[in-house]
């Protein structure tokens, strides 16, 4: 029998909508201001125009690169140079998991409760949007495809639809992220006590579930003792604790295990002490108090120190099958919008790095040592970018090469022997030497 309207059901269903468009939002308002070319994104976008070709960084997280990339590769070679729109395109393939794995979620979920959706939600926003300036990285993307094979994985039956399904993104998972080892383990585990339920025939998603999750596992040793940057690595370890001391982050925590407590509880005072604890995640940023381009780099550990804790409690809560009475439902829905408004206003550091970076290149012609610039220390700079981005921002016309900073640990390429993008934009005449494909500037 369908579900009187006002339901738990019907709330259930309208408070995952709303969660969803809440952080959505705030992605897309970083998306649409360029956030997309913060850290390695403007690395990436231009090595993709050049190449016409997927960047393939990491073998053991292809897979990941593949989901954000395919699209302004098709775009590249369907033969669209308009660089405006590409960045778009490039933007859309960064949100696109966002939009597909949730969806995949509200799929997946059937049979253990819609208020379950509120965990891929909780990891939105303790996982991915701390992340938010390196939206490039693969890390997002295996935390995203967690949820939708945890769910399939709870089911208390799986159609052929689902268990097509749950290959599928267990193949796609296996080659995502080294942390995905982890939740790999939790998988194995809810496999093999499925198989002691089911008869011979019902057995082989949960068979290809164990052979999926040994193959993450897998591939998450080999890409830790083997990486591709062992000064990555080290900077991921020596990162672990760093997002756990930011009032940001903490302020979401708290807000979201005070919301937990009140789904537990009969009383309603932590419902009211959650969404009171959400209200500082707003506040923070208009203190000054915001997450910096490095500090959001080190919040990739996340995957590491709380999704997986995250994953497992949602398994223990699928017992229950949870509902939302009214209350409960508003004050989720007030602390999630609450926060997502909160990480969306810290990125109002990133508008003014790249307002700043016009400037200059508006003020300035040629090679421009960033010393000099009021660029060289802000806090939402990439150390290696800054003749990426100055390609990237110039208006209509490269005029100006902000060079990176000396002391850089490494460069792409040299800005004074070769510049990136020559066959999409033109170059004025002092860059010309070193753009040599371009068209000049009108």
């Amino acid at each position: 029998m369908p579900p009187r309207p006002g339901s738990c059901v019907d709330g259930d269903a309208a408070l995952a909508a709303f969660g969803f468009v809440a952080i959505s939002s705030a992605l897309v308002y970083g998306l649409v201001h360029d956030m997309a070319l913060s850290a390695d994104g403007a690395d990436y976008f231009a090595k993709i125009l050049d190449n016409r070709d997927f960047v393939a960084y990491d073998r053991t997280r292809q897979h990941a690169e593949f989901a954000t990339q395919w699209p302004l590769v098709m775009a590249v070679r369907s033969g669209v140079t308009d660089v405006a729109l590409l960045k778009h395109v490039f933007a859309f393939g960064l949100y696109l998991p966002h939009l597909a794995l949730l969806a995949l979620c509200a799929f997946a979920r059937r049979g253990i409760g819609m208020a379950m959706l509120l965990f891929p939600l909780a990891s939105a926003l303790l996982v991915s949007l701390p992340a938010a300036f390196v939206l490039v990285g693969e890390s997002h993307v295996m935390a995203l495809t967690s949820w939708p094979i945890l769910f399939l994985l709870l089911r208390p039956r799986l159609s052929r639809v689902d268990s097509a399904l749950l290959v599928v993104l267990l193949v796609a998972y296996c080659r995502m992220y080294e942390t995905a080892a982890l939740p790999a383990i939790l998988f194995a585990a809810i496999a093999l006590a499925q198989l002691r339920e089911y008869p011979a025939k019902d057995r082989w998603p949960y068979l290809a579930t164990v052979v999926g999750a040994f193959a993450t596992i897998g591939f998450g040793v080999y890409g830790t003792l083997l990486p591709a940057s062992v000064e990555n690595r080290s900077d991921f370890v020596a990162s672990i604790a760093a997002p756990c001391s930011h009032p940001a982050f903490l302020a979401s925590l708290a807000a979201l295990l005070l919301l937990g407590a009140g789904m537990l509880r009969p009383h309603r005072w932590p419902l009211a002490a959650s969404v009171a604890t959400a209200m500082v995640s707003p506040v923070l940023p208009l203190l000054g108090i915001a997450a910096t381009a490095a500090e959001s780099f080190d919040a990739r550990t996340l995957t590491l120190t709380v999704l997986p804790p995250l994953m497992l409690t949602a398994t223990l809560a699928s017992r229950r099958s949870p509902r939302l009475d009214r209350a409960r439902a508003m004050a989720a829905g007030a602390a999630i919008a609450l926060l997502s408004l909160g990480y969306a206003l810290s990125w109002g550091g990133w508008l003014d790095f790249r307002d700043r970076f016009r400037q200059v290149l508006a003020a300035t012609e040629g090679y421009v040592p960033v010393e000099s610039t009021p660029l060289h220390r802000d806090p939402y700079r990439w150390d290696w970018t800054f003749p990426l981005l100055s390609v990237l921002w110039s208006d209509g016309c490269v005029r100006s090469i902000v060079l990176n900073w000396e002391g850089a640990r490494w460069q792409p390429f040299d800005p004074r022997v070769s510049l990136p993008l020559q066959r999409y934009l033109p170059f004025a005449d002092p860059l010309r030497p070193a753009a040599p494909a371009s068209r000049p500037c009108p």
